[in-house]
């Protein structure tokens, strides 16, 4: 039986808490295997025979996808000795091949680890770096995917065809280079697929042609929820794909303590790696995953659920690590606040609460979108000693000085950006008083303080 278009999950559909399997490669050999966790002793095997009387072979070792090196597995599960000694292990082969800031080092290697137990839990963070080109960007992509679960190496070229179809077939950790996407359609569809795929059961549907009767499309879902690392030189446009990612700025590379070559002895050391991982998976796939994390000091709901596998697997490793995992977050929630002030949603935020503070010393109840357009043009725009100035038509250009922006305007971030109802009275568009409580919590969630308010 040619296995060679069936997914490697099938091979493991049988499996329970006494028996797992995973496929192995051996690339001395040139020979691909099943290795079979049965009654806590692995065996390796040529094919197996499920349940349904089906028989199960893995991938040749002429597939294209493991001869051309697109997919990194592990040979042999190969021994280790606590999870502590596996962390520092794979903690110190990125430190020795990328120069990472200690705390994203460490989030890495956490990274690595989490990604063999990636199925196991309901949502999962994207390991991003981004930086100018000669930072170190595919160096780290190279570094941490040969050390993740199935990691499955691509770069911008890739259709979005290519893309779903092959974290369906796989169903790994997906590798990713160059991830600018350029302004079109095809990088929209991308651009929704990976939001979809940080999140189990959200597939990607499409329609296909029927194989017994190409007249006929039925639809298909493919699962493409996994880990995923990428590289890019510039930040997302797509504010949502931002929050589900943990980012790290590349250091300009002046004084190099890492490698521009990898040496010869990359290869073995991350093949060793791996084997170890995949003996940290048959000990734990099957541990309890779904238990949420308390993450102190971390208020944002998005930021406390994809860091939770994270969280699962520091606490395998050690306190001092977890208590590192946690400060990075509260150091990634504080940048994020901060880059959230800087938008333009929040300085018309501030306009909000400024107007309710002074309608509430004169009695009124409602806020008019005028008020908002003027008190943002009196705060934000520079005095350009009375030069008539255009309207603003792009969003974009309220950041811009020397702009007003019209009521037109402030209603539509107001109403689509902040999701602010309002109704209309003989004097206009306003807000009214049963919204107050939403535009408080926004200003919470965008960092604007009462401080901030009361000495604006």
């Amino acid at each position: 039986m040619n296995t060679t278009n069936e997914k490697f999950v099938e091979a493991i559909s049988h499996n329970d808490d006494s028996e797992q399997v995973e496929m192995v490669y051996d690339p001395k050999q040139k020979k691909s295997s099943f290795a079979r966790l049965r009654d806590g002793k692995v065996e390796y095997l040529d094919q197996i025979t499920l349940p349904s009387g089906q028989t199960i072979r893995p991938w040749s070792s002429t597939n294209s996808l493991i001869s051309y090196g697109f997919i990194k597995l592990p040979s042999v599960a190969e021994d280790y000795d606590r999870e502590r000694n596996l962390y520092e292990e794979t903690l110190g082969f990125v430190n020795s091949h990328v120069a990472l800031p200690r705390s994203f080092a460490s989030v890495s290697a956490l990274y690595a680890m989490m990604s063999w137990l990636y199925d196991g839990f309901h949502a999962l963070p994207y390991l991003r770096v981004i930086g100018a080109s000669g930072t170190g960007k595919t160096t780290f992509l190279q570094t941490v995917g040969n050390l993740c679960y199935k990691g499955m190496f691509a770069s911008g070229s890739t259709s979005l065809a290519a893309l779903f179809r092959t974290i369906d077939h796989v169903q790994g950790t997906f590798v990713f280079d160059e991830a600018d996407f350029r302004a079109s359609e095809m990088s929209n569809d991308i651009t929704k697929v990976l939001n979809s795929g940080y999140q189990a059961e959200f597939p990607v549907l499409r329609m296909e042609v029927d194989p017994r009767n190409d007249k006929i499309l039925r639809e298909r879902a493919f699962n493409i929820f996994g880990p995923k690392v990428i590289a890019s030189r510039a930040r997302f446009h797509d504010e949502a794909l931002e929050t589900r990612c943990l980012t790290q700025i590349m250091p300009i590379r002046s004084k190099l303590k890492t490698p521009l070559v990898q040496p010869a002895t990359f290869d073995s050391q991350a093949l060793s790696l791996r084997n170890k991982l995949l003996t940290f998976r048959f000990r734990h796939m099957h541990d309890n995953f779904r238990a949420e994390h308390e993450l102190k000091g971390i208020e944002v709901p998005r930021l406390k659920q994809i860091l939770a596998p994270l969280m699962h697997v520091s606490q395998m490793v050690g306190a001092d690590v977890q208590l590192e995992l946690i400060k990075y977050a509260q150091a990634l929630e504080a940048d994020m606040k901060q880059e959230l002030l800087r938008s333009p949603e929040a300085d018309v935020l501030m306009c909000l609460l400024v107007l309710i503070q002074e309608n509430k010393s004169h009695g009124e109840d409602k806020i008019h979108i005028q008020q908002v357009a003027d008190e943002f043009n009196r705060r934000y725009i520079r005095d350009y000693r009375g030069d008539p100035l255009p309207d603003v038509q792009n969003e974009r250009d309220l950041v811009r000085q020397g702009y007003y922006i019209s009521a037109k305007k402030a209603g539509t971030i107001i109403a689509r950006k902040l999701m602010i109802k309002t109704k209309q009275d003989g004097h206009g568009y306003y807000i009214p008083p049963a919204e107050h409580k939403r535009i408080a919590q926004l200003g919470e969630r965008y960092g604007i303080t009462e401080d901030m308010i009361t000495n604006s």
